[in-house]
């Protein structure tokens, strides 16, 4: 293990899933995947939401400030709402698509290492 403080991360996302089956049990293997899942879902939505939502939300044309220039009150154009609407479908796409990707990969090898 690396000794600075995210070193542990390029380690976590490079070891294969046959060396982590060979060292520990089969439900702390499908626990590291379902947190490797929500790091993945977790880094999309922070990147989608924080490079569109924000600067969406600063500039709404309200005139609000401080943290109120964040919130959704500050946005004064009604068609610019929709946006929200355009990137919850993109994320939860992404979110299914993701949840999916892992259920069959899991369910294939549940399958293999079954027999």
């Amino acid at each position: 293990m690396p000794l600075d403080w995210f070193g542990w991360v390029k380690d976590f996302y490079n070891v294969s899933d046959n060396e982590v089956i060979c060292r520990i049990s089969l439900d702390s293997f499908f626990f590291l995947r379902y947190l490797k899942l929500l790091c993945v879902i977790t880094l999309f939505g922070m990147i989608l939401t924080w490079s569109t939502l924000i600067p969406l939300h600063y500039y709404g044309g309200n005139g609000l400030k401080q943290l109120d220039a964040l919130t959704f009150g500050n946005v004064r154009n009604v068609q610019w709402c929709f946006i929200h609407a355009i990137e919850a479908w993109i994320f939860f796409s992404e979110c299914y698509d993701q949840v999916y990707g892992v259920y069959t990969h899991e369910y294939r090898l549940h399958l293999v290492l079954d027999q």
